[in-house]
């Protein structure tokens, strides 16, 4: 899956907080999420 090139981080991060995702801490520009939900194999 390719991200769209004119997508900012925070715009990403707003998305994936709408998905379940969190933004736990931030060093410079570099975000780490994590997920609450259990991960579903398919």
């Amino acid at each position: 899956m390719r991200l769209p090139r004119d997508l900012t981080g925070a715009a990403l991060v707003k998305h994936l907080s709408k998905l379940g995702y969190r933004q736990t801490r931030q060093t410079g520009s570099h975000v780490r999420l994590t997920c609450d939900a259990p991960h579903q194999q398919s």
